[in-house]
């Protein structure tokens, strides 16, 4: 993939297709590819963009405190190096939270939101989940990391399903990895994440998704986002996971073009 200038740092992007712009924001696992089932199909009718988050995949690694507010500042000086003033925004957890900052902070930029799979808000269990995590990456190194956060972000269909995808996939996430000081500096950013507050003031059209068997972002967490943003509506999948747009891509393609198409006749 290319790398742009963005702000002061260089961020690892792709792009494909033309017309209507959207931004697809991925997860902690901060890759792009994570989409990958998404940017081709909606590339046949929009200018699809993607990137790899600061800290994550080829973009920059600065050893820092990391926090949504400056991915998504990232994420603007990113959109201004590519020309593009206002996009559709789908993020999907952590990239849903840097999505809420972007909604709430930066409002012009936004022409609707989807989020898919986040949080607002870390509750009792995310947060164990989160420090779990945290504790197995600097205790044991990135491998175990990766492999123990693909129980929650995976779920057993893509295990059963998808295993060669999801082991290229970790393999990936090893090899691109960033210092463990940096993975820990992001993990700690998740933790931080709170706008449950600001969320009333979100203007643009959104569309909250929430998988019933997501074990790391239980649909609560989204049930609470919808019920807080003034129109949101709130889609469940049956099935799917916390990773619902990878391990059944049509049903979210679907469910993510009619609420695109809703959201243009309304723009």
């Amino acid at each position: 993939m290319p790398r742009i200038k963005a702000g002061p740092i260089h961020l690892s992007y792709v792009e494909r297709g033309s017309g209507d712009p959207i931004l697809f924001i991925p997860g902690l696992i901060g890759l792009a590819a994570q989409w990958s089932h998404q940017i081709e199909h909606f590339a046949a009718r929009h200018r699809v963009v993607a990137f790899d988050h600061r800290g994550a995949g080829d973009s920059d690694k600065p050893l820092q405190a990391y926090t949504m507010a400056l991915l998504a500042q990232d994420t603007v000086a990113l959109l201004e190096a590519l020309g593009i003033a206002h996009v559709h925004i789908v993020g999907a957890s952590t990239g849903g939270a840097i999505a809420q900052v972007l909604a709430v902070d930066h409002p012009s930029r936004v022409r609707s939101l989807t989020l898919v799979s986040t949080w607002a808000r870390p509750d009792a269990y995310y947060r164990r989940i989160q420090e779990m995590r945290r504790r197995v990456l600097l205790a044991m190194g990135v491998e175990p990391y990766v492999k123990l956060s693909s129980i929650w972000t995976a779920g057993p269909a893509q295990f059963r399903d998808m295993l060669s995808a999801l082991e290229a996939q970790e393999a990936a996430q090893v090899e691109q990895a960033a210092p463990l000081e940096v993975m820990a500096a992001r993990i700690d950013a998740t933790l931080e994440h709170d706008r449950l507050d600001d969320l009333p003031r979100i203007t643009s059209p959104t569309l909250v998704v929430v998988a019933d068997d997501d074990t790391l972002i239980p649909p609560y967490l989204g049930a609470t986002i919808a019920a807080a943003i003034p129109g949101a509506r709130l889609v469940h999948m049956r099935q799917g996971g916390h990773n619902c747009f990878r391990e059944d891509p049509k049903t979210f393609n679907r469910i993510l073009e009619e609420f695109l198409a809703g959201a243009r006749r309304r723009h």
